[in-house]
């Protein structure tokens, strides 16, 4: 092959590759200029509450239901189990959560197994469970003509909240809908539900090392990292036999 036509191959090899290394090498400068500011940006402290991203690490999703309460509050229930006051983790519903009733005293949460009474600020202050006669599974918990009931079965129970004794009543406990939370809280509520998931420095440095592509990631990047060898070698070749003047 003559030298010109040789320069002309690699001048148009050199500009497809530019056009294929161009994605990643944005990439790898995104990833990385993040990754460089770590601490500034807290991205160790921050967790993946997208659903998506989580199930690319074997996380199961986050099914969150927002309950508003009186004065701008907000009850938030994870998965059926967790429960959330303005976001800060009051109770564990193991069994389930199965609704809740406003009371003076300040909530009560209805769990399949129990039944527990929160103060304003979401302390625990008593709890009533089978052990003391509480009829177990509750399958719904809310309120009966503005009192506090239960269902168990087919049978509705209501509850004093003094005493915490129940009785039995035709009145079926009213149904209970979650609502649309506002954002912040809702991405605070996911956060804290994630536990110790993956925060987003994990992230940023798989995609910035291929890993976040699977087991065959570092070998793609691999093919990158030979392009950009060949764009610096074929630049280099060109500018070279390019004519003096034209340098």
């Amino acid at each position: 092959m003559s030298p010109k036509k040789l320069r002309l191959a690699l001048r148009t090899w050199h500009r497809r590759l530019g056009l294929f290394s161009a994605f990643v090498v944005i990439l790898l400068c995104v990833t990385g200029l993040l990754l460089n500011h770590t601490d500034a940006l807290r991205l160790d402290e921050r967790y993946l509450a997208h659903d998506g991203l989580r199930a690319l690490y074997g996380l199961p999703s986050l099914d969150v239901a927002h309950f508003e309460l009186p004065e701008g509050r907000w009850l938030s229930v994870s998965s059926g189990k967790r429960v959330y006051l303005d976001a800060e983790p009051v109770l564990r519903c193991d069994a389930g959560f199965t609704g809740y009733a406003l009371v003076p005293e300040g909530l009560l949460i209805g769990c399949a197994q129990r039944v527990a009474m929160l103060s304003r600020d979401g302390r625990l202050l008593d709890e009533l469970t089978s052990s003391f006669g509480l009829p177990v599974p509750l399958s719904h918990f809310s309120e009966c003509d503005s009192t506090p009931c239960f269902r168990v079965g087919a049978q509705s129970y209501t509850l004093d909240t003094l005493t915490f004794e129940f009785h039995p009543t035709d009145t079926s406990p009213v149904s209970i809908s979650p609502g649309k939370a506002p954002t912040r809280l809702a991405d605070q509520v996911r956060v804290a539900a994630n536990g110790q998931g993956v925060h987003w420095e994990r992230l940023l440095l798989d995609v910035h090392a291929g890993r976040f592509l699977g087991p065959l990631g570092p070998w793609i990047l691999d093919l990158f990292a030979l392009s950009f060898l060949a764009l610096t070698l074929t630049g280099f070749w060109l500018w070279w036999k390019s004519p003096r003047k034209g340098r």
